[in-house]
C-alpha cells in the first residue's frame, strides 16, 4: 500500500491558479487524480466543500472524481475528537493572533484537516508557512 497523505485546499487551489492550469500542465492533474484514485491523497469534505465554493475548472475537475468514485472522506467520531482538540489548542494557544484571524482559521478546512490527519496519523501536504511574527493569521 503507498504512503496515504491528506491534502490542504491550498495545495491544489495554487496551482490551479498559478503555474500548473489545468490546461497549461494537463499531466500534473492526471498525476493527481490518479493518486487520489488511488487512496495516495485523501481528500477530506471540508477541503472538498471549500473548493466547490468557486464553481470554477477545478471544482468541475474535482466533482468529476469524486462523483466517480464516490471517494471523499467525511467526519467520523474519531475526526470529531481531534477536531474539538484543535479548536481547544488555537483557542487556548493563539492568543497572540487577533481574533478574527482565529475566526477566520477555524471556518476553514484548515483544523479539519489538522484533525483528519490526527485521527489517521497522516502527513499533510499544504503550501501553507508559519510566521510567528504574524498577529492575524494562525
Amino acid at each position: 500500500m503507498p504512503n496515504k497523505y491528506i491534502i490542504d485546499t491550498c495545495s491544489l487551489v495554487n496551482p490551479f491558479r498559478g503555474s500548473f492550469r489545468i490546461k497549461v500542465v494537463p499531466s500534473f492533474w492526471e498525476e493527481m487524480k490518479k493518486r487520489i484514485i488511488s487512496g495516495e491523497i485523501i481528500i477530506c469534505e471540508p477541503v472538498y466543500d471549500e473548493i466547490c465554493k468557486n464553481k470554477d475548472e477545478l471544482t468541475f475537475w474535482l466533482k468529476s472524481i469524486v462523483d466517480h468514485t464516490g471517494l471523499i472522506y467525511k467526519m467520523n467520531a474519531s475526526v470529531m475528537t481531534d477536531y474539538s482538540l484543535v479548536v481547544n489548542h488555537v483557542n487556548n494557544n493563539y492568543t497572540h493572533i487577533k481574533e478574527s484571524g482565529i475566526r477566520i482559521f477555524l471556518s476553514g478546512a484548515d483544523p479539519a484537516v489538522i484533525a483528519f490527519a490526527k485521527s489517521m496519523n497522516l502527513p499533510i501536504i499544504t503550501e501553507e508557512l508559519y510566521d510567528s511574527q504574524t498577529k492575524s493569521k494562525v
